[in-house]
């Protein structure tokens, strides 16, 4: 998939960029980074599409067993997310709620 964006976000977007790299490397199922880049004024973004369908859609038909087993595949993933350092320059996520 390809996404382009004012070229005035590229920082932001190359920021983006290398967190979706940081998470390849936790094996998350998430979409992968390829390429970011700037082209006729405009800054892009490469990365893979995920098929798939809302889960709130897909959670009405699965068996309570299946519900079971997705909710469970998430946590895992979550778990690895958590795993993930946060830059030094960002509060806690408590800081920025208070």
């Amino acid at each position: 998939m390809i996404r382009f964006f004012p070229i005035s976000q590229f920082e932001d977007r190359e920021k983006e960029f290398a967190i979706l790299k940081t998470i390849e490397s936790y094996s998350i199922k998430a979409i992968k980074a390829i390429e970011i880049g700037k082209i006729q004024g405009h800054g892009y973004m490469v990365t893979t599409y995920m098929d798939g369908n809302d889960v709130e859609a897909e959670l009405l038909v699965l068996t309570e067993k299946e519900q079971y087993q997705l909710g469970f595949e998430a946590g895992q993933e979550l778990l690895n997310l958590h795993k993930i350092q946060a830059p030094k320059h960002i509060e806690t996520w408590y800081a920025q709620k208070v």
